[in-house]
Parts: C-alpha cells; structure tokens; sequence
C-alpha cells in the first residue's frame, strides 16, 4: 500500500470485522444465486426476468431491443429465452461484484466495511430483498464498477475495460431508462480512474457524442412510454413456452400511462406509515456513510460526493414507487466512488474508526433492510436464511 493510502494502525478487531465483511459478501451472494435458480425452476419472476423479456418482435416498444437480442440468442442456442436472461443476469452479478471485491482487498480498509456491508450496498441489498434485484439497473452499475478494475490492473488493459464499461453502458441505457440517469457518474469515474487530459479537445467531443447519444436513448423511451395491448409482447414469450405469470408484472406494467405510476406511487407513499418507515431505512442507511466520511481527509469534498450521487438516481423518486431500489443505486454509486478516490490516492483516512461502532452497524446489516418498494424490512439476511 502506497504511503498515500496509509491508515491509523488497526487493532486485531478490525481486521476480524474486515474479514467479516467478506463473509457477509460471500454469504449474500450465494443466498442471490440460490434464490435466483428456484426462481428460474418455476418459471421466471413477472418482474425480475419478466422485464428483460420486453421485446419489439412484433413493433417499437420502450426496453424492447434488448428483449428482442435475448429472446433471439435463446432461439439460436436452443437454451430458450428464460434461461439466456438468468445466465446473462448471473453473469452480470459476477462482473459487478468482482471489482468491488478486488478493491475492497486491495484497500484493506476495515472502515469500508461500512460500505461493502451496507444494507443499501447491492450486494446484502440483493439478498434481503430479492425481489427488487437483478433489475436492468445492473447493467448500468455493471458498467460503473468495470471501471474499478483500472487501478487494479496494468496500464495495458485499460483501453479494453474501458471498451467494456462503454459497451455494457450501451445495452444497459438500451435496456432500460433508468439507466441513462447514471451517465454523469459514468464519466466522473472515467475522470477519476484514467485520470485524462481535461484540457483535450477530443475528450470533450467524446464527452458530448456520449450525452447526445445517452439522451437519445432516453427520448426513445420516451416515445415508446405505453402499448395499448401487452400481448404484443407477451404472445413471442407464450409461443417459447413460457407460462402467462412472466406476462403479469413488468410486461403489464406497460399498458399503464404515467398517471397510473403516478397515482400509484401516492397511494403507496400516503399508506399509513409508509413514508416514515422509509425515511428510517434511509436514515440508518446513510448514518454509517456519514459516520465514515467523518473519518477522512477530504471530508467536504466526500459530503459533496454523498450528495451529488443522490442527483441521478433523484427524478426516479419522483415518477415511479420502488424508493428501494432507488437508494440502491444511490448507496452503489457513492460506494464505487468511494473506492475509487481511495485506490487511486485521492483520499485517505486520518482518524480511527471506533471499533464498536463498526462492529455494530456490519452485524446490524444481517438483521434489516430496505424494503424494494417503500419501508424498512427487519430480519434481513437472517430472516431470508430461516425462511
């Protein structure tokens, strides 16, 4: 570790905490994997893989292209549409998680425990909710993480990660809207890991082809927001054998206009207390960050960083219910940049942890959890074990 990156002396807790935190990743992980394959034997989740199955065979249809790719390669292959989603989706996760793993054992940080075990973090987020997992959003943060892999690796893969992240941020702005609203941290971790030219007039113009076609995508959505008859999509899905319930979630939810989202969203959001109980998830998801930038250099800058990773995710308060996952993204954003800043020496802690503290908030991470939609969910990974 450069002296840049040097830390307080840890005790012999904390390092016990940090392998800690790795257990609880690894434990996680398999608990998404186990959940996701009982979800492929009965027949795809309407909402988890239902939405990757969008597809314009038969017209325009907002996330339809990359439905339509999937439901192709399953033909091509003989490996039908249902599970070409899984393998691609289970493959998403390992490209998503491996990078934070590698940096999280680079950094050897017991404090980022706080972040790789955060309930809002995707990876215990996933497991404790699994519903509100594997969502197209994945590739969008796949795309994001990818770039971890920069100081990570030798100056000789660069182009070739970055290649890839632009690649995956391709399909992902594609595949689903929501996933266009991640552009800008896209490019400040490009700035950050390559650490390019600002003054280069090339950069700019790369930087204004990549908005402009960002937007486009994000119009084309737009334009494409409701079909009248989900049996557009749903009749190629039902001729490969699939069953009518992965028609019944993320499919029928196309045949509703903005004001059925949005008069959804207030009748869950005025539930009796419905508000308060997320504003308590989100209350104890934040703390622990807050408590974390605390102990750093930088720590205005990083307070800037925890509110500016909330800009992107924040119209999607605004238009659509599912405030957990929402904070998802949000809490995965702040977490790779985080990480990030500190592999790349740009930030380094200069006050201890209280070993207690961190002890407390990564074993309380086994035993709550934002809801997917609305609310605070107790039990947590606990709970998914039992049950």
């Amino acid at each position: 570790m450069s002296d840049s990156m040097a830390l307080p002396r840890e005790s012999r807790l904390e390092r016990y905490i940090w392998l800690l935190a790795f257990a609880i990743a690894a434990l996680s992980l398999l608990m998404g994997f186990w959940y996701h394959y009982n979800a492929y034997l009965a027949g795809g989740h309407p909402f988890i893989q239902g939405d990757w199955l969008i597809n314009s065979i038969n017209g325009p249809v907002r996330r339809g292209p990359l439905g339509s790719v999937i439901i192709h390669i399953g033909d091509w292959t003989g490996l039908g549409p249902l599970t070409v989603t899984v393998i691609l989706q289970l493959s998403l996760m390992i490209i998503m998680t491996l990078p934070v793993l590698l940096a999280f054992w680079r950094l050897r940080i017991p404090a980022y425990a706080l972040l790789l075990t955060s309930p809002g973090f995707f990876i215990v987020f996933w497991a404790s909710s699994p519903t509100g997992s594997l969502r197209k959003e994945m590739i969008g943060l796949a795309s994001i993480c990818v770039l971890l892999l920069i100081p990570l690796l030798p100056k000789a893969f660069r182009g070739l990660v970055v290649a890839f992240s632009l690649l995956l941020f391709a399909i992902a702005c594609i595949g689903h809207e929501v996933n266009t609203f991640m552009a800008p941290v896209l490019a400040a971790l490009f700035v950050i890991t390559l650490r390019p030219d600002l003054r280069s007039r090339v950069l700019w113009a790369a930087a204004a082809v990549f908005f402009a076609l960002t937007a486009a995508a994000l119009l084309y959505a737009m334009s494409q927001a409701q079909i009248s008859d989900r049996a557009a999509v749903c009749d190629p899905l039902l001729e490969r054998g699939l069953g009518k319930n992965i028609c019944s979630g993320s499919i029928r939810w196309l045949t509703y206009d903005s004001a059925h989202a949005r008069a959804e969203l207030i009748r869950r959001l005025t539930a009796p207390g419905a508000a308060l109980s997320f504003a308590v998830a989100a209350t104890l998801v934040v703390a622990p960050l807050v408590y974390l930038v605390s102990l750093h250099d930088r720590a205005r800058l990083l307070y800037g960083v925890l509110a500016a990773c909330l800009l992107p995710v924040l119209p999607l308060f605004f238009v659509a219910h599912d405030w957990g996952r929402w904070l998802c993204i949000y809490i995965t954003l702040f977490t790779v940049v985080i990480f990030a800043l500190a592999l790349q020496g740009r930030i380094r802690m200069v006050r201890p942890v209280n070993p207690v503290v961190l002890l407390t908030f990564v074993c309380l991470s086994f035993v709550w959890s934002p809801h997917h939609i609305l609310g605070l969910q107790l039990g947590g990974i606990v709970k998914r074990i039992l049950t």
